[in-house]
């Protein structure tokens, strides 16, 4: 949740089909390509498209690879998302917040 506020790198690893040079011989590939998430995406309606990076087939033209973001869920999160606001909880002892201590 702290990614989508405040934005972060991540890497894409994923499985294509790639054409050999002689147009028809076909390998499974892994690759990686850089992802950056930039503030304010949203968990469930952000959806990036990277044209020519999915499979190759003969013939045809690459495909369109789809990335979707969905969020890790970590019970120990201090930040909740309600619509489009996001909300961060900090656990302070009542001495503390009578004291104004710093956090």
């Amino acid at each position: 949740m702290e990614e989508l506020y405040n934005g972060a790198m991540k890497v894409a690893r994923y499985t294509r089909t790639k054409i050999h040079p002689d147009g028809r011989t076909k390998t499974q590939v892994q690759e990686e390509i850089p992802i950056e998430i930039k503030p304010g995406y949203s968990q469930d309606k952000t959806k990036l498209k990277l044209r020519g990076r999915g499979h190759e087939e003969y013939s045809h033209p690459a495909s369109d690879l789809l990335i979707s973001i969905k969020r890790v869920v970590d019970d120990d999160t201090v930040w909740a998302r309600k619509g489009d606001n996001l909300i961060y909880t900090h656990p302070i002892s009542l001495q503390d917040s009578f004291n104004a201590k710093p956090i």
